[in-house]
């Protein structure tokens, strides 16, 4: 198990790795100390956050809401997993719509998820851009030179580009 409570929440809450710099970034996440940060909004958010991306479907050490209790802080003080369980049963009880701070967190997070998705998108086309130029110059010389070879290549090539244009 990490030495530090942070990298649990990395590795127990899927998606959560993915979402931190942005929600950092946003402002929703202030870093405070080693292994402490401080969610800037109301503690219903912080459970309606961990709730949506939430079950992984396995057993997490400490249980779903221990890890977050000693990471998190609200207005300076510190949660335990026993009253965000009970806010998240009086939420789920409850016939509500999400809060709205949950609501402008879920869209930072789902902008940020797309930035993420786009940058990985361009990565993987850089990539196959590189493959495709590699393995051009691995061939025989002699083979190079055939037009088939550089046809084949070039329309290669822009099949990637037309990609970037979408």
């Amino acid at each position: 198990m990490p030495d530090r409570e942070i990298e649990s929440c990395f590795i127990y809450y899927k998606n959560f790795n993915i979402d931190f710099y942005g929600l950092m970034n946003a402002g929703v996440l202030q870093y405070v100390s080693n292994n402490h940060y401080e969610w800037k909004r109301k503690k219903t958010s912080l459970v309606e956050y961990f709730d949506w991306i939430g079950d992984n479907g396995f057993s997490i050490p400490d249980g779903f809401w221990g890890h977050i209790a000693k990471v998190f802080t609200i207005k300076g003080k510190p949660t335990t997993g026993t009253r965000l369980s009970n806010l998240k049963y009086k939420q789920k009880n409850r016939i509500k719509l999400d809060s709205n701070d949950f609501k402008e967190i879920k869209k930072i997070v789902e902008k940020h998820r797309k930035k993420v998705q786009n940058a990985e998108e361009a990565h993987n086309r850089i990539n196959n851009i590189h493959k495709m130029i590699h393995d051009y110059f691995d061939m025989p010389e002699n083979e190079q030179k055939f037009p088939e070879t550089i046809n084949n290549l070039l329309d290669r090539l822009r099949g990637e580009f037309k990609k970037v244009d979408k």
